[in-house]
């Protein structure tokens, strides 16, 4: 067995960047941690908005059974999603305020109850911004041909 080591630190050469050599170290890193932090919570914000508006672009552009102009579609996906945000933040924050009601009534399930609740107003935003965004299409994007009865 060998000589038995101190725990305690032996003086010697320190390094420029750790943070036994000052005491800005720590605090710096921790900083530089906080931004990076919320530079990735606002990138991820911004993708998923475009990923959303994105992917309502396809299916206002796809799904209909008609050809659609990209100008109606696109304005039609950034009310939608841009809706859907919105609506997202207000029943959060209102779930959270009444989900001791919710347990008390629904018990376990009451997460299926509110699940249901925000499915059925997602669905009802995106039909209604559908709607809006057939007619918006038919009343200032429409290229009249002709009479089409």
């Amino acid at each position: 067995i060998g000589p038995r080591r101190s725990s305690t630190p032996q003086p010697g050469p320190t390094n420029a960047f750790s943070s036994s050599s000052s005491s800005a170290g720590p605090i710096v890193s921790i900083i530089f941690q906080a931004t990076d932090f919320a530079y990735k919570v606002h990138i991820n914000i911004f993708f998923n908005y475009f990923l959303g508006v994105f992917a309502a672009y396809l299916l206002f552009k796809i799904f209909p059974n008609r050809t659609v102009s990209w100008k109606p579609a696109l304005i039609g996906a950034v009310i939608v999603v841009t809706a859907i945000q919105v609506t997202q933040a207000v029943f959060f924050a209102l779930l959270d305020s009444a989900i001791v009601d919710y347990g008390a009534v629904y018990g376990s399930l009451a997460w299926m109850v509110a699940l249901g609740i925000y499915i059925l107003i997602v669905m009802n935003i995106f039909f209604y911004s559908a709607e809006m965004t057939s007619v918006m299409e038919r009343k200032y994007f429409f290229e009249e041909v002709g009479d089409i009865t």
